[in-house]
């Protein structure tokens, strides 16, 4: 039995880059079997155990230890057959400090299936974490485009940016819970209320409890304007948990200029809402940020459509403050910035935020390119630019923010 996992790792210039992917997304059961999977509290040593009294007698199963995270898999050890005669099973290994394991319990004659929730660790040294900060692109786990980042220092702190739909929000949690303290959020910053970037949060606010966000900031109209543009947009109900007790207790206005300083990481706010530019007012609207360490910087543009983008691109033109090695790429890579932008952004990696078949510009039940979207196009910009593309539906990606040893 094998899992089919391509894993691919990338050294940049001065960026360190690696994207692994399972190809085999496989559903899962979490409720099958009870797994534990945790660390210790020196040299990286992880303890495992579980039961198999939910397993089935005429099934054979094997538990697997991977490195790295989410759909991103390598397998390091694989057991034998497990004898469920046995109720109770354990073990330890030791782990490299600063990476993520992952315990699964796998059927053997039903590789399309996962009999366990992947349970995850981080293995520490004396509870320390990598010294650089991480930057983590996270995958489409819905069926719609989204856009989620998540953003950890070399001392634990973590910052967000968007997070995609609701559909996104376990892989969110999941990473954050990860974390030096956990279930800890030190700022949460929103690009624009589009419920495929604010969706996370939204669940997060309603049923993850255990999630501490000491901050959230973003450049909100006031929910009339809402109303009265884009009536449909999750923004314009009533319920919007920003415009809210307690949340708006916790909420801050951003502005042009703020700087925001995380351990290592720089954040600096570049553009906010855009209240003349009434055409495609919230994707309009989107704050872009742009975020730094001694190394590398990243711009992020959220859902900026043209307009925005001949604002942005107007403020900011050979100032070299747009320059990036970095760039998400804006309203998923199509219907975004125009070229111009990209060129004084000139970066070198490109993280698309876009699913396969928007990629393709591909609708349900057509071939490839019979869509109205126009991703192609700006993947022929790039590839003009000589960037380097890593597109979200293609897995998790984590991107060391440090000089490439």
């Amino acid at each position: 039995m094998k899992c089919k996992i391509r894993r691919v790792t990338v050294i940049f210039m001065v960026l360190c880059i690696s994207s692994c992917i399972l190809l085999n997304n496989s559903p899962h059961d979490d409720s099958s079997i009870e797994l534990t999977f945790e660390t210790g509290i020196n040299n990286g040593e992880i303890y495992y155990s579980w039961t198999d009294a939910k397993l089935t007698e005429d099934v054979k199963y094997t538990l697997l230890i991977l490195k790295g995270w989410h759909r991103s898999k390598e397998v390091i050890a694989k057991g034998n057959s497990i004898d469920i005669s046995t109720d109770v099973h354990s073990g330890t290994f030791i782990g490299e400090a600063g990476e993520w394991y992952s315990a699964v319990i796998l059927a053997e004659n039903k590789l399309d299936r996962m009999y366990s929730y992947l349970k995850r660790a981080m293995a520490k040294n004396d509870g320390n974490i990598p010294s650089y900060s991480i930057l983590y692109q996270l995958p489409d786990a819905g069926p719609s485009q989204m856009m989620g980042y998540l953003i950890k220092t070399g001392n634990g702190k973590i910052i967000a940016i968007d997070g995609g739909t609701r559909y996104d929000s376990a892989q969110m949690v999941e990473l954050i819970k990860a974390g030096k303290e956990n279930g800890h959020v030190d700022a949460w910053f929103i690009t624009h209320p589009h419920i495929d970037h604010i969706g996370v949060l939204m669940e997060v606010l309603e049923n993850y409890h255990e999630i501490n966000i000491v901050h959230i900031y973003s450049s909100l109209f006031d929910q009339d304007i809402y109303k009265r543009n884009e009536p449909n947009s999750i923004a314009a109900g009533d319920n919007f948990p920003l415009f809210m007790d307690p949340i708006k207790n916790i909420y801050t206005e951003l502005s042009i200029g703020d700087i925001f300083q995380f351990d290592d990481v720089t954040l600096e706010v570049l553009a906010v809402k855009n209240p003349e530019i009434t055409s495609n007012l919230v994707n309009n609207s989107s704050c872009c940020f742009k975020l730094y360490t001694e190394d590398v910087s990243v711009l992020f543009l959220g859902d900026m459509g043209v307009e925005a983008g001949r604002k942005l691109l107007n403020h900011y033109k050979s100032t070299g403050t747009l320059k990036s090695d970095i760039v998400q790429m804006a309203h998923h890579g199509q219907n975004g910035v125009e070229k111009n932008v990209y060129e004084e952004i000139a970066p070198k990696i490109a993280l698309w935020p876009t699913p396969e078949w928007l990629w393709n510009n591909q609708p349900s039940g057509k071939e490839p390119n019979t869509g109205p979207w126009l991703t192609l196009v700006v993947r022929r910009w790039m590839e003009e630019l000589g960037v380097q593309s890593f597109v979200g539906y293609e897995g998790f990606i984590e991107i060391k923010l440090k000089t490439a040893e």
